[in-house]
């Protein structure tokens, strides 16, 4: 009961982390992260309490068997003797059918030496005395008479020395023990029951848990996405943000982004979450996207060989959204990628 306490107070401590309203945006993420590795160990914890419930559930399957042997070997013994005290009786039932033949014999052997057999002789019979008794018949009857009243008081004999040993049997198994037994082993049978519901209902807490540390996850992943910025193609840079010699007007101007040159066809990712605003041809750009990633935030991708969004779509950090080419005023195949805020140009090197 108190492990049952135990378990309950640290669930409940559990779904208080992962049901706590989701931090604002101001929230610094490493707080976040810190409620989750928090969860995660109460998670670590739960799996613990877990197999010590799968063991203990293991030790009473032991005990439960052991008592239903117990209660088995007694069952056992008691059809055993119940099976021999039928036997006897049958053999007692079989000598009694024949024991008619020669009842009349046995009463005259009896009668016509009554002068010889004594008071003590006859009261061997009524006192069950059958071994004294024997030796007067041995005087008084023919042999196969004999013998075959010898046979059936032996078995009268066995009969009364297994009812003797049912009845010590039956004691040691009297109603109070079979009570203890079948108490036992309902006790086990709650234990276990109670075992598996309490780890049924640890699963699923844990899976509750899980669910909410991966909505978390997702939900930090996407604001990370809406707030950072990725790298949108793979290559070199070749020109990066800031006054330069342009390379077709052979004057000093403003690069307004980055250039980063690779094969035509490159993949052209989104930098970060937004919806596009333009998607064709702009100018000297060429083919461009500009995606607004809201709070007066833009991206501009140019010079592409294909576009694959158009206005209005909504895409997600790293969605592939065209490929790299040389359209435009181009001297070979790059991506002049910039990052506008507000409308003025920054270098988009430090916002990574």
């Amino acid at each position: 009961m108190k492990n049952k306490k135990i378990i309950l107070s640290t669930l409940l401590i559990a779904l208080a982390f992962v049901l706590i309203k989701a931090p604002k945006v101001s929230y610094a993420e490493e707080n976040l992260t810190e409620k989750i590795n928090e969860v995660t160990n109460s998670i670590s914890e739960n799996e613990t309490l877990i197999t010590e419930y799968e063991e203990s559930i293991e030790q009473n399957k032991i005990d439960y068997e052991d008592a239903v042997l117990k209660a088995d070997s007694f069952n056992e013994r008691i059809i055993k003797l119940e099976k021999n005290r039928y036997y006897v009786k049958e053999r007692i039932h079989f000598l009694e059918s024949k024991e008619m033949v020669f009842m009349d014999r046995f009463i005259a052997a009896l009668t016509n030496s009554y002068d010889e057999v004594s008071e003590d002789d006859l009261n061997y019979l009524l006192e069950g005395d059958f071994k004294s008794f024997e030796e007067v018949l041995n005087k008084k009857l023919k042999v196969e008479d004999k013998n075959a009243l010898i046979e059936k008081l032996k078995s009268y004999e066995l009969l009364n020395e297994i009812s003797i040993e049912y009845e010590n049997e039956q004691n040691i198994l009297n109603e109070d023990k079979k009570i203890e037994i079948e108490n036992s082993i309902t006790e086990l049978e709650n234990k276990l029951a109670e075992a598996h519901l309490a780890i049924e209902n640890l699963e699923s807490t844990k899976k509750e848990v899980e669910e909410k540390i991966a909505e978390e996850k997702k939900r930090l992943e996407e604001k990370r996405k809406s707030e950072t910025f990725i790298m949108p193609t793979t290559g070199r840079i070749t020109s990066r943000f800031g006054y330069r010699n342009h390379p077709i007007l052979r004057r000093r101007i403003l690069h307004s982004g980055v250039d980063i040159a690779n094969s035509v066809g490159t993949a052209v990712k989104a930098a970060r979450n937004g919806r596009v605003i333009f998607a064709g041809v702009k100018g000297s750009y060429g083919n461009t996207i500009i995606i607004d990633h809201g709070k007066g935030i833009k991206t501009l991708y140019a010079h592409l060989s294909r576009i694959n969004v158009s206005n209005g779509s909504v895409v997600s950090q790293g969605n592939k959204i065209g490929s790299m080419g040389s359209t435009g005023r181009s001297t070979g195949s790059h991506l002049h990628f910039e990052i506008q805020k507000n409308g003025t140009a920054v270098n988009p090197l430090g916002e990574m």
